[in-house]
């Protein structure tokens, strides 16, 4: 029986998204295309591995059994293009996928100069294609779905490198404009009165969106934003405050409304230990972490623990 690895790929994602839809856009594909995946596979095994219903694609018993088969044939194939990667590393190029947090996209985008070998493109040196991935489930660097991960915690996987790169903190941060129109922002007894941006219930678990609920006593903020730059663009034309990573705060010029430090998050880089192998993504993984430690301990140090709200 001849199995068809894109099928293979499409039986994973449909099983780990439940939609069509959500799989075809992880894996760059049609949604007719992963469907027809799928039938394909069901008809090569004479077996139907989803049950379709109002939620999506829930897998069968027999779609069950055959998952971790299928998770194992994933990881082979990752640990085969991780070998070849490593063997022959002077290609014309090298993509190098990144797992990221809206912050850390943020961060490495304004930055990424840093994160280029900085050798002249020889065959040797091939120049390194990124793609940065920033959603809310987790990729698997096992099944090499992402090449590096910054993450808030350790994964489970025993067979990763976990790296601690600091802290994020978060601060109240409001635009000069609003500060000199609002002088008593600077007051926590008037912060319930002030105007304040935050995500509102499209983020409900955000660290910002903790702090302003603690602030404004489960209050929603009066402007919300679903997304951080909205959030930041909303903060610099003087319309709110808000609470923000403290480097992005700092980098923007916002004048910093309090020294408290609300929910401060561990940063982690996470790699497969194969990736040591191949010089170019061990060189940007190098810059990367560098980039990030530097970056966070500007804004965290040991004497700031007396400072914190939440954890």
């Amino acid at each position: 029986m001849d199995f068809d690895w894109n099928a293979i790929r499409s039986f994973l994602r449909v099983a780990k998204t439940g939609t069509l839809s959500a799989a075809a856009a992880d894996l760059g594909l049609s949604q007719p295309t992963v469907g027809r995946h799928i039938s394909r596979l069901e008809d090569n095994l004479g077996l139907r591995l989803f049950d379709h219903n109002q939620q999506g694609f829930e897998l069968t018993q027999a779609g069950e059994q055959l998952l971790e088969a299928a998770n194992n044939m994933a990881l082979s194939a990752a640990d085969l293009q991780r070998r070849a990667s490593a063997a022959n590393p002077a290609r014309e190029s090298v993509r190098l996928t990144i797992e990221v947090r809206p912050w850390s996209l943020r961060l490495a985008s304004r930055h990424i100069e840093r994160l280029t070998p900085s050798m002249p493109h020889t065959e040797d040196t091939p120049p390194v294609n990124f793609t940065f991935l920033s959603q809310d489930e987790y990729l698997s660097i096992s099944r090499l779905e992402a090449d590096l991960a910054i993450r808030n915690k350790v994964p489970k996987q025993g067979n990763l490198i976990s790296v601690k790169l600091g802290y994020l903190t978060y601060r109240i941060f409001g635009s000069q404009d609003y500060c000199k129109t609002h002088p008593d922002a600077f007051d926590p007894a008037s912060w319930q009165q002030q105007n304040w941006v935050g995500f509102g219930h499209t983020r409900p678990h955000s660290s910002s969106n903790k702090a302003i609920a603690s602030i404004l006593e489960g209050k929603s903020p009066r402007f919300i934003a679903n997304q951080q730059e909205g959030l930041i663009d909303m903060i610099k034309k003087g319309n709110a405050m808000g609470i923000l990573p403290a480097w992005i705060g700092h980098e923007e010029g916002f004048v910093q409304v309090s020294d408290t430090i609300y929910h401060p998050q561990e940063a982690w880089l996470v790699y497969h230990p194969d990736l040591k192998a191949h010089p170019v993504k061990r060189h940007v993984k190098d810059r990367l972490q560098a980039l990030v430690s530097e970056t966070l301990a500007r804004f965290y140090n040991e004497t700031d623990k007396a400072n914190h709200v939440g954890c």
